[in-house]
């Protein structure tokens, strides 16, 4: 619209009255139909969505951001638990714990598995491998290497010693 400067009317410009369009009527909308295949195709896509999304969640709440780091900790715990298997194998059966890693050896050349039986069937034929009355039996904390138990010098067992018994102070 102008403002027109010698009388102050306005009038309307033709640039400034809107356009209607008027649908034709031989235009019919285009309906899409679907085959059963390309629905069970749909159906089958949005339920692998919902399903990743809800394994998505539940890795998050676990704890765990990808399936592979899911994958290195249960394959880590698998490891964990065989040993702890073996350890209580070992113990159940008396063997020395400086002889741990020759049974881990021996069973790897045969080609056997860690089972308690196998185990069992070592320490049959090395007897020689059983551990000594005193010796402890392996925890589970100290899986994962075979411990250096050294035996203490016949110094420190006497000083030790010199703290219970008085007799010992007077050398």
């Amino acid at each position: 619209m102008e403002n027109e400067e010698n009388g102050g009317t306005l009038t309307p410009t033709p640039e400034a009255e809107p356009k209607v369009e008027t649908p034709t009527p031989d235009v019919e909308k285009e309906t899409k139909t679907f085959t059963q295949d390309e629905i069970n195709a749909l159906i089958a896509e949005r339920a692998t969505r919902a399903e990743e999304s809800g394994f998505k969640k539940a890795l998050k709440e676990a704890g765990f951001e990808t399936k592979e780091e899911l994958k290195a900790y249960i394959e880590t715990s698998k490891k964990e638990l065989s040993n702890y298997k073996f350890i209580d194998a070992c113990n159940e059966n008396k063997l020395s714990v400086e002889k741990l890693d020759d049974v881990k050896d021996l069973l790897k050349g045969k080609g056997l598995l860690a089972t308690p039986e196998n185990i069992k069937m070592i320490a049959d034929t090395h007897p020689e491998w059983a551990r000594g009355k005193r010796e402890p039996a392996l925890s589970p904390r100290d899986i994962g290497t075979a411990p250096k138990i050294v035996p203490p010098t016949v110094d420190e067992e006497y000083e030790k010693g010199k703290e219970y018994f008085p007799s010992l102070r007077r050398r």
